[in-house]
């Protein structure tokens, strides 16, 4: 760049500028008048034709960028210094590769050999490592000279991939020194994803709406190309809770301009995700007309008529705008999720479909519900399909022939009891319909497990389980159970059972509840051993191991037999377990923060809990885990009504409050806003209630719109997130 005219070089700048603020086509005219007006040299006409190529590959239009780099860039790179057209020939690999044309990789390598021959670098890695040093080490003041300089060296060599890490770089210093809305302007020009996640956390961990509203001022404006856009639509999603209130119908228009682009804008879809996931994630803050303009579009984009892997982003999106829909639009809607799950039925979002059809069917009500019954699932018909069969209850489907379902009970438990199985030499494993299959081979054959086996088939059961006889249904358990204590058998295969198991606790045949409770406790109390067959949980986590396949982590079967166990003691009080002989306590109080969490969970499902679990449940609200504290928080709000809030409990729950409005954790703060809405403060000292009204009004003015709708929002919302 230093080398060009520098009426040339000002004018770059201006097209570059009009490009992210006005578009493409005014940028393209501007560089139209340019190359007949002022580009003298060879070395001119190549930077502006570099700069049209730029603007049009980062609008996504890899093909025209290419057209446009072979034919007004490419005749003058023989003309050139050779290590400037060894930077330059790197952008046309750039384009390639973000096509992924089959040949870019050699391509690039080529080119890599080109300049270690010319003895060229894209980047001073030498400048790059001292400026990753020294903000190791927090001189910000030494590295972010060097940062930019990067930058400012990227930019003069006109080379792409160099910009990108360069403006990368110094999006994570601006970060650092808390120049937000700097960071966002970088980590956006850098076009990596990693950058604007890093910039998402820390505005939510600043809780700062000032922040926000600076960044999203700064880049709503400047994101007229779809590659900046993409990057704006990835920041929207993540920050979706902080946005304050007055910028929401800006951020809508601005996700309505590009909610309708579809593969024409970006042949590979790649703008489709970030952009409908922003819509989803600001759905509950839309106004009516909003929901209704995002609905439209999604029903009418070519991407919704199309099976692809970009069509569940859309279907999703659906899901959060339902609620504000009004009844017309939900029966349009109803008819092309009804499509979805019937004649445009695609594997890739089958599920997300039919759950945004059972949506609309509970946003609908009772008359949607019928006309989708008859529609889906006619009195009389056969259902084979387990997701169907699961969607069909809700919609009030009733089986004519029940007794088929004890059948169906009898060969799942059949294929559940070979979910691991031992073969001889030759012999194929039986399918009983899993997501992969772990090996383990030996000279007198081999031990095959099935990876989630049978688990979507009994979920269907579970739904009909007060119909399935006796004798099939005890079988069925027994199955479980067997598999939950086989050796063989990998960890997430078994926690996944314990919990189906739950499931069926209040179904369960008489006589059960021994057998289940004597398998549950010693997992429960730890007794867990690891199957021999694939990587132990320590090795799947081993920073040192390049290739990690977890079986899952013992610590969530200990959970879920906690759980187990509890939930037995709710549905069958006449069962005495050892819950509460120390097993729940030894989980509460654990050193592991998971195991903690775990324990949380299992007291959630218990009826009933004695003082000294309620009293620690209160004490782990205080836990340095945020994970921890705002499970604590959601379970201390489920046992509200059976606490004995004594003056200790009193003041040990009011300090983890404090400590929950000061958290960067948003979960953690909406549980306390739930607890705070419904704890009693009538017998509180004056003191207490003071500090209660400051709590009241910290969390009221929050940083997070679902935090501070808890307590702005009649009734209190029933979901409580983790």
């Amino acid at each position: 760049m230093k080398k060009i005219k520098p009426s040339v070089r000002l004018a770059v700048a201006r097209v570059k500028t009009a490009a992210m603020t006005d578009g493409l086509q005014p940028a393209a005219n501007m560089l139209q008048e340019l190359s007949s007006n002022d580009a003298d040299s060879e070395l001119d006409q190549l930077v502006l034709g570099l700069v049209e190529s730029e603007i049009y590959f980062l609008d996504l239009r890899y093909d025209r960028a290419i057209d446009i780099f072979t034919a007004k860039v490419e005749p003058f790179l023989e003309l050139v210094d050779p290590r400037i057209a060894a930077v330059i020939a790197d952008n046309k690999c750039t384009i390639q590769m973000a096509k992924l044309e089959p040949l870019a990789t050699d391509i690039f390598y080529h080119l890599v050999d080109q300049r270690r021959i010319l003895g060229v670098e894209i980047v001073d890695h030498a400048a790059r490592l001292e400026a990753i040093s020294h903000a190791t080490e927090k001189k910000h003041f030494r590295a972010a000279p060097i940062s930019w300089q990067l930058v400012q060296r990227a930019y003069h060599y006109q080379n792409w991939r160099a910009m990108a890490t360069a403006e990368e770089d110094f999006a994570q210093e601006c970060l650092s020194l808390e120049w937000m809305a700097d960071a966002a302007y970088h980590a956006m020009m850098s076009r990596r994803e990693d950058a604007m996640k890093d910039l998402a956390k820390g505005l939510m961990a600043r809780k700062s709406a000032t922040d926000v509203r600076d960044v999203l001022r700064k880049l709503l404006p400047t994101s007229t190309l779809a590659a900046h856009a993409i990057q704006v639509a990835r920041l929207i999603a993540a920050t979706a809770d902080g946005i304050p209130d007055d910028l929401i119908g800006d951020v809508s228009r601005w996700l309505a301009q590009w909610a309708a682009e579809g593969f024409a804008r970006s042949p590979l879809g790649v703008h489709v995700e970030p952009v409908w996931q922003s819509i989803a994630n600001i759905a509950c803050r839309l106004d009516d007309k909003q929901s209704q303009r995002f609905a439209e579009t999604a029903l009418g984009h070519e991407l919704f008529r199309t099976p692809s892997m970009h069509r569940r982003h859309l279907i999703e999106a659906l899901f959060s705008l339902c609620p504000r829909l009004t009844n017309g639009s939900l029966f349009a809607l109803k008819d092309a999720a009804l499509s979805l799950v019937g004649p445009q039925k695609h594997d890739i979002d089958y599920v997300a479909s039919m759950n945004l059809l059972l949506h609309v069917v509970h946003c609908g009500g009772s008359d949607m519900r019928n006309c989708v019954r008859e529609q889906l699932v006619p009195q009389g018909v056969e259902i084979k399909d387990t997701i169907l069969l699961h969607a069909a209850n809700t919609l009030g489907w009733k089986p004519l022939h029940p007794e088929t379902f004890s059948k169906s009970a009898t060969a799942i438990a059949g294929a559940v009891e070979r979910q691991v199985q031992r073969l001889a030499p030759g012999e194929e494993p039986a399918k009983i319909g899993a997501v992969c299959v772990v090996t383990s081979e030996s000279p007198s054959g081999r031990i095959v497990v099935h990876m989630a086996g049978a688990i979507n088939a009994i979920e269907s059961l579970i739904v009909y389980r007060n119909i399935l006889d006796d004798d099939s249904l005890r079988r069925l358990i027994s199955a479980i159970l067997a598999m939950i204590l086989e050796p063989d058998n990998v960890i997430s295969n078994r926690a996944q059972l314990v919990k189906e198991l739950c499931k069926f606790v209040d179904a369960l045949p008489s006589g059960l509840e021994n057998q289940i409770t004597a398998s549950l406790e010693p997992l429960a109390a730890g007794n867990i051993v690891e199957s021999p067959i694939g990587q132990t949980y320590a090795q799947s986590i081993d920073t040192l191991n390049a290739f990690k396949m977890g079986a899952g982590n013992p610590v969530e079967l200990r959970g879920a037999a906690l759980t187990a166990l509890g939930a037995i003691e709710k549905h069958r009080p006449q069962i005495k377990t050892k819950l509460h002989e120390g097993l729940l306590m030894r989980a509460l109080t654990a050193q592991d923060a998971e195991l903690r969490r775990q324990g949380l969970i299992a007291a959630e499902s218990c009826s009933k809990l004695n003082h000294v679990e309620s009293t620690t449940i209160a004490i782990a609200a205080l836990d340095r885990d945020d994970k921890v504290a705002a499970r604590a928080l959601r379970v201390l709000y489920g046992i509200r009504n059976h606490l004995n809030l004594d003056k200790a409990t009193e003041q040990i729950i009011l300090r983890a409050l404090e400590l929950a409005i000061t958290s960067q954790d948003a979960i953690r703060r909406h549980n306390a806003a739930a607890l705070v809405k419904v704890l009693p403060t009538k017998d509180m000292t004056s003191d207490s209630k003071q500090r209660m009204e400051t709590i009241v009004a910290t969390l009221r003015q929050d940083f997070c719109h679902p935090v501070r709708s808890v307590l702005n929002s009649t009734p209190l919302p029933i979901e409580l997130t983790e």
